[in-house]
């Protein structure tokens, strides 16, 4: 079934309302393991590029800009292709981005590296998120029943994981890159 968050409660089956929902649920988790991983690294990030409090300002700018344009742009992305493939196209985008995020502090050392990361997740971020809440809100309609707390609760189960794991990465000396890299990879 193509996604377009227009469903109705009797377009689906129980059964794949519940798949359904629970896809969702999963996408606003992994959002927020996502989010959570690499600022959980950002005091490695740091270290590793030799970065001021501004120059870490000057990378995240990066990604709010991108994350700017793409909310911008999501609702036409979203009309085109439909939640469910903006969400893959988001996730794809932020995964890339997690990974030029880690090879530019790990392997290169260079910020410009980080920079491209950065506005890469901005993209794949903002129009990952956008589209979710056309889909939640499509799930909460087939549904009959409010879910969207729950949802946006799922994203906070999934910041916590995210920072449990990125504290573990760092207390472990986990390089940048194996764990932002891997969860990317993941996403």
């Amino acid at each position: 079934m193509k996604s377009t968050g227009q469903a109705t409660r009797a377009a689906v089956t129980p059964r794949e309302l519940r798949r359904w929902h629970a896809a969702v649920v999963i996408a606003y988790a992994a959002s927020g393991v996502a989010f959570s991983s690499w600022v959980a690294r950002i005091p490695a990030l740091r270290e590793d590029l030799g970065l001021t409090p501004g120059g870490i300002g000057l990378l995240l700018l990066c990604m709010t800009l991108a994350s700017f344009v793409s909310v911008s742009a999501s609702g036409l992305v979203v009309i085109r292709l439909g939640s469910r493939r903006t969400i893959q196209a988001g996730a794809a985008l932020l995964g890339v981005g997690l990974v030029l995020v880690g090879a530019g502090a790990t392997l290169f050392r260079e910020p410009a590296v980080c920079a491209v990361g950065f506005a890469t997740i901005g993209l794949g971020t903002a129009s990952w998120n956008t589209a979710s809440n056309v889909e939640g809100a499509a799930v909460e309609r087939a549904l009959g029943r409010f879910i969207m707390p729950a949802l946006h609760g799922s994203f906070s189960v999934g910041t916590v994981v995210g920072a449990i794991l990125g504290s573990w990465a760092a207390a472990a000396s986990v390089p940048l890159l194996w764990h932002v890299g891997s969860v990317g990879v993941v996403v």
